[in-house]
């Protein structure tokens, strides 16, 4: 009877352990193959039902209800950034107490305190991201963005560097400048490796760590210029900005056959990237913005319509006026207010061919 109860909790831990481990690996932006892809897997299916109240009302407030699916960008997207925000804006104890909390409401009370520095932490990116877009438009010819301003925030650093990945499809590195020092962080495209770029400059840096993907810098200020200068002669030159790996060619119509079939192939993630399709569309309605960073078109295929969303703010629907024929290449993911279960993602245009 003991050795039964005490195997039972010892699964009881390891199921609570697993889910915190995949939000870690996940936000960690590791790699989602091996023992790594496993843990996520498990994890993600755990947090599905989540009893703890500091963790289900962490996923609550990052929109995930209880009893619904989760998918890794969920993870990645809208609950790592309020986890990060605790430590880089004021005290990462704040998110320990709150997944250690056993009362509901002690919880609520630390999620309050937690959403209000997520609301900073939201300010503080979207004035550094401002001032980067006051800048000049950067250089085509530079394999890595360095961009540098006079005490931005360091704890927004990374996640500005992310969402200039996506914009530019080159890696990026965002840099503090604090008297005689800069800090900053720096996020990759796949197939980048920065931790070795870095590695073959590092004798311009005081201090730097990370891995493939992410990686943290210290320098003094008057090697930005050098550090930005051999780091583009360093990296390879992958055309990043103007290619993307097209995994199948899949009409729209036939995605409700595949789709369960795309799902079994989750976790996606740092490498493990949710599958590219193409296939030639009409345009039917211009995109327009339905919130400030999501975007909605219609298009036409065999006679029937399909609505297509976009994130962010990108050039990928500059030319997509009706009646226009295109090339189209999208990605899909999870809908659960959706009938089909999924919806369109774009992720490029381009004159068809």
């Amino acid at each position: 009877m003991r050795s039964g109860y005490r195997h039972r909790r010892i699964q009881e831990l390891l199921a609570s352990f697993v889910k915190l481990a995949a939000i870690a690996t996940i936000s960690d932006v590791m790699p989602l193959v091996g023992e790594n892809r496993s843990i996520v897997h498990l994890g993600l299916r755990g947090l599905a039902d989540t009893r703890a109240p500091g963790l289900r009302l962490l996923l609550e407030s990052a929109g995930v209800r209880n009893g619904h699916s989760i998918t890794a960008r969920d993870i990645a997207f809208r609950v790592a950034p309020r986890i990060n925000a605790a430590g880089r804006i004021q005290q990462a104890s704040l998110i320990m107490d709150l997944l250690a909390a056993r009362d509901t409401d002690k919880a609520r009370v630390l999620l309050e305190s937690l959403e209000r520095i997520n609301y900073r932490r939201k300010r503080e990116q979207t004035r550094v991201l401002e001032e980067i877009k006051d800048m000049c438009e950067p250089d085509s010819r530079h394999r890595v963005l360095v961009f540098c301003g006079r005490h931005w925030h360091r704890g927004v650093l990374g996640i500005v560097a992310a969402r200039l990945v996506d914009k530019f499809r080159r890696p990026v590195f965002v840099l503090s400048e604090e008297k005689d020092l800069a800090y900053g962080s720096g996020r990759s495209v796949p197939g980048i490796n920065l931790n070795s770029l870095l590695e073959r400059v590092r004798h311009h840096l005081e201090m730097f760590g990370g891995h493939e993907q992410a990686a943290g810098v210290t320098l003094q200020t008057v090697q930005i210029a050098p550090f930005r200068q051999e780091l583009c002669a360093a990296c390879p030159d992958i055309h990043a900005e103007d290619v993307i790996e097209i995994d199948a060619n899949l009409p729209l119509a036939d995605i409700a056959d595949v789709w369960p079939q795309i799902t079994r192939i989750e976790p996606f993630g740092h490498g493990n990237p949710n599958p590219i399709f193409a296939t030639r569309v009409q345009i039917e309605s211009p995109p327009v913005f339905v919130s400030s960073s999501v975007s909605k078109m219609r298009v036409r295929q065999n006679g029937r319509l399909f609505d297509v969303k976009q994130f962010g703010r990108g050039n990928a629907t500059a030319d997509a006026s009706p009646g226009t024929r295109l090339d189209m290449a999208y990605s899909l993911l999870p809908d659960k207010w959706r009938r089909e279960g999924f919806t369109i993602i774009l992720e490029a245009l381009r004159p068809a061919q």
